[in-house]
């Protein structure tokens, strides 16, 4: 009877201090799904750009042996974005420009993010030569991060972003072509 006492009494007091549930961090990255997600259109781009903490995101490409496209992409947050083509050759270098979507800046925001977190370096090197560099930067108030992978060894996260930074260059509309 005792043992069946104290056993209840105990399940009571378990019961009874149940620790008490602390408030959710709901980090920018939610809180940015959560503006783009509500609505076809969104209502307040100026308050989802304040929430995206990176002022830009680009990718740097560089020769490889053969034919690869080499060019400097940034994408800013207030939707412009420049494009400088054989970057590396200044006398044939090309500048264009475009503007971009706010909910495609604020996916290739949260895509950074995640590679940021996720990597575990900075630089992928695959064992082989004739390949091409991506480096990936993207700038906030405290600096800037990169990350650099040579022949597209670096874990899935940051072939996803790459991914998504190479459909922007296809698919922006870009303008000029000025030396």
């Amino acid at each position: 009877m005792k043992g069946l006492l104290a056993s209840v009494v105990l399940f009571s007091v378990l019961l009874g201090c149940q620790p008490v549930p602390q408030a959710e961090h709901v980090s920018w990255a939610d809180q940015v799904q959560k503006g783009i997600t509500k609505r076809s259109t969104i209502r307040d781009p100026a308050r989802v750009r304040s929430l995206i903490p990176y002022e830009s995101i680009s990718i740097e490409r560089s020769p490889c042996f053969g034919k690869c496209p080499v060019y400097k992409m940034t994408l800013h947050r207030d939707g412009k974005a420049l494009l400088v083509d054989d970057h590396l050759l200044p006398d044939e270098a090309r500048r264009y420009s475009a503007e971009m979507d706010l909910k495609d800046y604020a996916r290739l925001a949260q895509l950074f993010e995640d590679t940021r977190t996720a990597s575990r370096k900075t630089e992928y090197m695959g064992q082989w030569t004739d390949d091409y560099f991506v480096t990936i930067t993207a700038t906030d108030s405290q600096g800037s991060w990169s990350i650099s992978d040579y022949g597209q060894v670096a874990p899935p996260k940051v072939w996803a972003l790459q991914q998504a930074l190479f459909r922007q260059y296809a698919t922006l509309p870009w303008a000029g072509g000025v030396k």
